[in-house]
């Protein structure tokens, strides 16, 4: 397996996890393993496994720390708690947490102590079940915190170890996961809600004098709105747009705001990729850096899914300055 970092944990190994637990079901393997396992304690064996943690001890520390920090986060979880894989973690974790990593024979010793645990093999497949399944391990690590509500330490936690995997970060804070219905209507705007929501949430901890939220998140942004008065904006909306004069004559007497704009252009049948975009282009000169491809569901408009957490990000500065007045008006909006 490559290296485990605890930010794309369940997003970069969850096939390697899959592939173990097939492994293991399978009790041809399950049976051989066993029988492997008993030449495991004779002398020669020892002094190898001793030498390849000699070799490789870097690598294992690394795998320790790692999962310390993982088990930290599925702990939270009650479920997992009361499992035997919650029971294995608190054993394991309480061998390690005063460990000596400099002796080569303690770590060895540790080695015995986890292949001599209780049903070992039967504990591994039920964790290679649940790692081995993006969402499924995405959502055990979710801890019940009101997000909105907690002590900034608990949130400032999650923001140092997933800030650089967005897809994570924002299931994990938002709890909305990617294909899951939202108020925005289609499922396919589910990871650009993810996103909103996860930056309204921080904006309680982190906002300070308009910035700082995105920045957590390694988002820069360079951002000039333009001078323009109120009704030059909503003339310059409608010249992007296009109306045919039919359109015209009887929706400009409707918009009154960027959120009546928009309102307007939702009733009409447009998306929130049409939409949004068209809003925030005519309202802001703008460069970002730093914000990742969404996650995709399903095989339909593959692209503009990439691009749901730059529609995320959109509508929080939109709503920031002033212009979604209700956010609401993005509720509904087709595919």
């Amino acid at each position: 397996m490559k290296d485990i970092k605890v930010s794309d944990f369940c997003d970069k190994t969850n096939k390697d996890f899959h592939k173990y637990y097939k492994f293991l079901n399978n009790p041809k393997n399950m049976k051989t393993i066993y029988d492997f396992m008993q030449f495991m304690y004779m002398d020669e064996f020892k002094e190898r496994i001793l030498d390849m943690i000699k070799k490789n001890k870097k690598n294992l520390m690394n795998y320790i720390e790692t999962s310390k920090t993982l088990m930290k986060f599925y702990e939270r979880n009650k479920l997992i708690q009361r499992s035997e894989i919650g029971t294995f973690f608190s054993k394991f974790k309480s061998k390690i947490n005063n460990f000596n990593v400099n002796s080569d024979k303690k770590i060895l010793n540790l080695f015995y102590e986890i292949l001599e645990y209780p049903n070992l093999l039967s504990v591994l497949k039920e964790c290679f079940y649940l790692f081995g399944n993006y969402r499924t391990c995405l959502l055990t690590m979710i801890p019940k915190i009101n997000f909105y509500k907690c002590e900034k330490y608990q949130i400032d936690e999650y923001v140092k170890y997933f800030h650089d995997n967005q897809n994570m970060f924002v299931t994990l804070i938002s709890k909305v996961s990617i294909g899951d219905k939202t108020p925005w209507g289609s499922i396919y705007y589910s990871s650009a809600y993810a996103m909103f929501e996860t930056l309204n949430i921080m904006e309680r901890y982190y906002l300070k004098n308009g910035k700082g939220t995105l920045s957590k998140l390694k988002i820069s942004e360079s951002i000039t709105p333009y001078t323009l008065s109120k009704k030059t904006i909503y003339k310059n909306l409608l010249k992007k747009f296009d109306m045919n004069k039919f359109e015209k004559k009887n929706k400009m007497e409707n918009i009154l705001s960027v959120s009546s704009f928009i309102i307007v252009l939702k009733k009409m049948g447009y998306d929130l990729w049409f939409t949004i975009p068209l809003v925030f282009d005519t309202i802001y000169k703008y460069n970002f850096k730093g914000i990742q491809e969404s996650k995709v569901i399903g095989y339909k408009k593959i692209y503009h899914q990439k691009m749901n957490f730059r529609i995320g990000v959109m509508c929080y500065i939109l709503k920031l300055d002033g212009f979604l007045t209700n956010t609401n008006i993005l509720n509904n909006f087709n595919d």
